[in-house]
């Protein structure tokens, strides 16, 4: 069937463009203020006059589309990304977003997968494309096409932690445990904070029969939470980069700090800021920010008004009780996390904290303590194991730390300092022989470690 005509779109347009531009409709998230609002009214309606401007543009439909799509208005978005492709039909942008904002705006799933069939005709070397269409498929079940669209992503993105994440829940589905927990393993390294994997883990170690695993995943699983969306360069490029709204400049200024760019990501947060003075979150990220450029003093003082604002913040008063550490405030720093630990008792990271301090201000019993709780949330972390191993060292009690550096090593049979601690222990215990394997190991592991001094010759 046809399209509309030229007049027909530019009646459509300005059907679409005056509702949509005018003013900012309620689909905007965050529009909390006139002047927010307006920000998005305006990038909204300058990307509609190009359109009014040449309506026989691609560009400029692709454009309108990206403006239109980043607010919310994902049938809006529909509408002029369909334009701009009859207009360009070989640009992949303009088919990809179509297939994307098709298949948020809830369309059946054969007709977003032969949109992404469409779009990888033109391009079929963008990795994020076939991880789009191994969910999609995994979704409708349609398992065998998962498993091929997934290996598709890692054979152009053999790191990419989605492409991992999709297909080991695909080989969940398909009854291969064995490859799923090798897999999802491999995706639990390079995603270590996002619990989605530790989840689908936790039911591919329960398949291969290894139900302590499975419930040491699950906990992790459910500590951490879902991790945000699959990254994305082209939309966020094209899309993200056109937001206006509180959510977007936020957002943008999260993913700075997250990539190091902290002078970057300071301009970007105080937009935010200026709307909402007293958002505890933008207030964090703000010191973050600060922190990373050095200026502890003005990380402070954003810390310590997110915390005002928002008593229950654990990441602000776990970053200000840090922050307190480096200025030899202990006491001030331990009041900070045990007013976290009040929110979170069971929160590993703030745990971790509150170890550090009690190590920093001598008190080895409660470090240890923290410790073995944390070694009971996650069992499977190794670090954890040789910092226990280390306290018990320290407090005189071997046996106690030999337990636990075999543990580490268990865990992460290549941790090459937990090796060494445990031949520096064995020494002590004058079990000479099982020392000098571990400082072999140790070696082996990386030729130029000090241990070799201590290998007989």
């Amino acid at each position: 069937m046809r399209g509309p005509s030229s007049v027909g779109w530019i009646v459509l347009l300005f059907a679409v463009g005056l509702q949509a531009c005018s003013t900012p409709p309620q689909t905007i998230p965050d529009p909390e203020t006139a002047e927010m609002g307006s920000m998005v009214a305006s990038v909204l309606g300058e990307a509609r006059q190009v359109v009014v401007d040449d309506d026989g543009s691609s560009e400029a439909w692709g454009r309108f589309g990206a403006a239109c799509h980043a607010h919310g208005l994902v049938d809006e978005a529909v509408t002029c990304y369909t334009r701009a492709r009859e207009l360009a039909p070989e640009d992949f942008r303009w088919a990809y977003l179509l297939a994307v904002a098709t298949a948020e705006r809830g369309d059946e799933r054969e007709a977003v997968d032969s949109l992404l069939r469409q779009a990888e005709g033109l391009r079929s070397d963008y990795a994020t494309l076939h991880v789009r269409r191994g969910r999609l498929a995994l979704a409708g079940g349609d398992y065998p096409e998962a498993d091929n669209a997934f290996r598709r992503a890692l054979d152009l993105e053999p790191d990419s932690a989605p492409a991992l994440l999709g297909l080991g829940q695909t080989l969940v589905a398909l009854d291969d445990s064995s490859q799923a927990v090798d897999t999802l393993e491999r995706a639990a390294e390079l995603a270590p904070k996002n619990g989605a994997v530790y989840a689908a883990l936790a039911g591919a170690y329960a398949k291969d029969g290894r139900p302590e695993a499975a419930e040491a995943a699950a906990r992790r699983g459910r500590h951490l939470g879902p991790a945000s969306g699959i990254a994305d360069p082209l939309f966020d490029e094209t899309v993200t980069s056109m937001g206006a709204s509180a959510r977007h400049w936020f957002a943008r200024g999260r993913k700075r700090i997250e990539s190091g760019q902290f002078k970057e990501a300071i301009p970007e947060l105080e937009v935010v800021l200026r709307e909402r003075p007293d958002d505890a979150d933008t207030l964090y990220l703000l010191g973050r920010a600060y922190l990373g450029l050095g200026d502890r003093a003005t990380a402070r003082d954003h810390l310590t008004r997110a915390i005002g604002g928002k008593p229950d913040h654990v990441p602000a008063r776990l970053l200000l009780a840090r922050i307190l550490i480096d200025q030899n405030e202990a006491a001030a720093a331990h009041e900070e996390l045990k007013m976290a630990r009040a929110v979170g008792p069971d929160d590993p990271t703030l745990l971790d904290e509150l170890a550090r301090i009690s190590i920093a201000q001598g008190d080895l019993e409660a470090a240890i303590t923290d410790y073995e709780r944390i070694a009971e949330l996650i069992p499977d972390d190794a670090r954890i194991r040789a910092n226990l191993g280390t306290l018990h060292v320290r407090r005189d009690d071997l046996q106690s730390a030999v337990a636990q550096f075999e543990a580490a090593i268990e865990i992460d049979p290549g941790y090459v300092n937990a090796h060494h601690r445990l031949g520096l222990v064995l020494d002590r215990l004058g079990r000479t022989a099982e020392a000098q394997e571990h400082y072999a190991e140790v070696v082996r592991l990386d030729p130029d470690h000090p241990a070799r001094e201590r290998l007989r010759r």
